[in-house]
């Protein structure tokens, strides 16, 4: 994660960025489910965080160099179940 505006955080607020984990709070608690998006970011383990060490952790990816990075979005997982 960098501040690059087009593949990073560039464009984020502060307060864009601690939403992001904050939002995820009430699915931390539960299992992801068949056909949820995945991601290699770990949202959910973050969302339990307070919203002052989310703060400090936009503050110190903000003095990072910014890396201009190809984003691959990743596709459903389908249910074998389902197939």
């Amino acid at each position: 994660i960098t501040p690059d505006s087009a593949t990073g955080i560039g464009a984020w607020s502060r307060e864009r960025f601690i939403g992001a984990f904050t939002a995820r709070r009430s699915q931390a608690a539960r299992p992801p489910t068949s056909g949820e998006r995945r991601s290699p970011m770990p949202w959910l383990s973050f969302a339990g965080m307070r919203e002052e060490d989310l703060g400090a952790i936009y503050d110190y990816l903000r003095t990072v160099e910014p890396v201009r990075n190809e984003v691959i979005r990743f596709a459903r997982e389908q249910d074998p179940a389902a197939e």
